[in-house]
């Protein structure tokens, strides 16, 4: 693509850097995304290719590490660069004077022309980057750089990585144990082991910028634990490591080793048209040839059982809990019913007591005599002794000594009928004569 200008050079470079977003982290920070997108903007500034002496096979690397950590990475790859901050470059070369010849003014003019080219490149991978930046985090973790007037312009990538670090992703003792953590995580066969001990390294030297060591003792051991712990390899390949003098048992040493193990199993199965489950199959064939070997299959397989085991723990768990969702939307039918059902009695009951009322008021207008009439009628009737009133018998005759109607002999006011008598019971004879 022919460039027309400065600024077109730059919005072209810009997009291409903005077509590769980094990975957007809403919330918290912490340290471990901080590197995340450091690393994230290391890899785009080296996909953009540069002009400068100090750029090589970097790209533009240095404007996101800066010049100690630049020089560091390109010494380890055997090759020191130093880095120096570029200025922008003027309108017109100030080389270029009446004194030259004609061919060395075109020169010198298509050298600038070159110097000013790759400055906006220089210019498009800072803006592309930046405009990354914040696109990847919340504002709050960047408003700090904001200028009056012109905002974020002038900010450059290193400029918001340091902020960010220092500010907001200190390298504090929990940082460094989740780091630690992360680093000695556990290997999947899964993934190729040259990928694992390529991880092991990058990672190694990534906490080293952070002033984490991890040694390569360490890491040597950690990696014969996964070998172990994978059951990848067969007895006689992890014995024949085991035999090996100290002074051989190296971390380069056991890559090479380990690696070349794994070829020869991939070489076997792919020339036996075998597959990875085959091989383990023969592997815990030989395993049961003697005891120890034996020994280690049945942990291997008491390790399978106890995996089903999990599994159908989970699995009747999650069963229960659907049975018990079932019985409380049953529950809750039902009670649904229930309440209906409570609805309809307690209106059935308002219509009961209405009726009620309803009555009562119906004998209170019926009843219209004065309360004396009632009053006198009530003293005029007989005086009840216990029980429902008797009628009176018009073939007996009243008793002599109380008036009363009842068998002879049975008076109460006789004393031989002294016990009969209630023990609220009241003498005729000792009220006064009307």
């Amino acid at each position: 693509m022919k460039v027309t200008s400065g600024k077109q050079a730059q919005a072209a470079v810009s997009e291409a850097v903005r077509a590769t977003p980094f990975t957007r982290i809403p919330g918290r920070l912490t340290r471990r995304d901080y590197i995340t997108l450091r690393n994230e903007a290391c890899e785009v500034a080296c996909n953009i290719d540069s002009e400068y002496e100090w750029s090589g096979d970097y790209g533009h690397l240095a404007i996101v590490t800066g010049s100690p950590e630049y020089l560091t990475i390109t010494t380890t790859s055997g090759t020191p660069i130093t880095y120096i901050p570029e200025e922008a470059p003027g309108a017109f070369n100030p080389a270029i004077t009446a004194a030259i010849t004609e061919f060395q003014v075109r020169k010198k003019m298509a050298e600038w022309e070159a110097k000013r080219e790759a400055w906006y490149t220089l210019c498009g991978v800072e803006e592309g980057l930046c405009k990354n930046f914040r696109d990847a985090v919340d504002e709050q973790y960047y408003r700090q750089l904001k200028k009056p007037i012109i905002g974020y312009r002038g900010i450059k990538i290193k400029t918001y990585l340091d902020h960010l670090e220092t500010k907001w992703c200190k390298l504090d003792t929990n940082a460094i144990t989740e780091m630690k953590a992360s680093y000695y995580e556990k290997w999947n066969p899964t993934n190729h082991i040259t990928d694992f001990g390529k991880r092991l390294d990058e990672d190694q030297a990534q906490l080293a910028i952070s002033n984490i060591t991890i040694s390569n003792e360490d890491k040597l051991q950690f990696y014969i634990e996964q070998m172990y712990a994978s059951r990848t390899f067969q007895r006689d390949a992890m014995m024949k490591w085991e035999e090996k003098a100290m002074a051989n048992k190296t971390w380069d040493n056991a890559k090479a080793y380990f690696e070349e193990e794994t070829s020869k199993e991939e070489t076997y199965r792919n020339n036996s048209n075998g597959s990875t489950a085959d091989s383990k199959y023969e592997s815990a064939a030989n395993m049961e040839e003697n005891t120890s070997d034996g020994d280690m299959l049945r942990e291997y397989l008491d390790s399978i059982k106890e995996t089903q085991k999990e599994s159908a723990q989970k699995a009747e768990y999650l069963q229960q809990m659907s049975t018990t969702n079932e019985t409380m939307a049953n529950m809750n039918t039902k009670f649904q019913q229930q309440l209906s059902a409570k609805d309809d009695q307690i209106a059935a009951l308002f219509k009961q007591n209405e009726a009620i009322l309803e009555a009562l008021a119906k004998l209170s207008n019926d009843d219209k005599r004065p309360t004396q009439v009632k009053k006198e009628e009530k003293e005029k009737a007989a005086p009840n002794r216990g029980g429902k009133p008797r009628r009176p018998n018009p073939k007996r005759k009243p008793c002599n000594d109380c008036g009363s109607f009842h068998k002879p002999g049975k008076c109460w006011e006789q004393p031989a009928n002294k016990d009969k008598r209630p023990h609220n019971w009241v003498s005729r004879m000792d009220k006064p004569l009307e």
